[in-house]
């Protein structure tokens, strides 16, 4: 039989990370790209993403933590089948300990997600930043608009809440040695208003490090405003790509296009 090729992959200019929500051992909810013979297939899906323009992929895999070593294989898989470095979140960055960390990087992933666990222990953040540096930790902020000017982080998928400030929170984590924030807007995600603005920027402006929009992005221009007006350096889209909506190709071209015409738009 002869193989399948694999498109050269496009250089991407501009930071659009798609995510790979597996669940499973399969990605869930199905994406609607009908190019594909099996959408659901975590390794075909990172290949089509990878060819088509992702910056990086964000990974994330809803099981339950316990089941981490049926997942290593999966991810050594993925990660072995592109060429865009990876993102990746296990049960929403509820790891255990640093060998936990240790396991997902040998297994391909450039940056390990912190969410759940860092709330839990903050000193454990400033353990694995000092055991393997800043560029290979994550921390996930999923928050919530309680008053005007303030953002709850929430833990365990948005279910819970902590009682802290994520601005506050934010600028801990820097603090304690992360080299990028990944801001999630639960009031945003899922409804397609475009991203929390507001949230983002002020994350943006308080942290050190690059910070990555998330939640909420419908259309192409959603995501120039996240890198433009939200201060962000990177944009997530998952949504409007996996419903076969939007191609990650196109919406690519589209933010470089307008950006390239709009230099100054751009946070420098």
């Amino acid at each position: 039989m002869t193989p399948i090729p694999i498109p050269t992959p496009v250089i991407p200019i501009i930071p659009i990370i798609p995510v790979l929500p597996i669940r499973g051992g399969r990605v869930e909810p199905l994406p609607g790209i009908t190019t594909l013979r099996d959408p659901a297939a975590p390794v075909e899906l990172a290949r089509y993403l990878d060819a088509h323009g992702a910056a990086r992929l964000m990974i994330e895999f809803h099981d339950e933590l316990a089941r981490l070593d049926e997942l290593l294989p999966l991810l050594e898989r993925i990660t072995a089948a592109v060429r865009c470095p990876t993102l990746v979140s296990v049960d929403d960055g509820s790891l255990r300990d640093t060998d936990d960390v240790d396991r997902l990087l040998d297994a391909g992933a450039q940056r390990v997600a912190l969410n759940t666990a860092a709330v839990r222990r903050p000193e454990w953040v400033s353990e694995i930043t000092a055991r393997h540096g800043p560029d290979r930790a994550l921390a996930i902020i999923r928050a919530r608009r309680v008053t005007a000017d303030w953002w709850e982080p929430m833990i365990h998928g948005g279910q819970e809440p902590t009682g802290l400030d994520a601005i506050s929170w934010a600028f801990e984590l820097v603090e304690r040695g992360v080299g990028e924030l990944l801001v999630h807007s639960l009031d945003k995600a899922g409804h397609g208003w475009g991203y929390d603005l507001e949230l983002t920027r002020a994350v943006a402006d308080t942290a050190r490090v690059p910070v990555i929009a998330s939640g909420g992005a419908a259309l192409p221009q959603d995501l120039v405003a996240g890198l433009t007006k939200g201060h962000a350096r990177a944009v997530v889209v998952d949504e409007m790509v996996h419903t076969g909506r939007c191609a990650l190709e196109q919406i690519r071209r589209f933010v470089d296009a307008w950006l390239q015409s709009n230099p100054t738009a751009a946070r420098a």
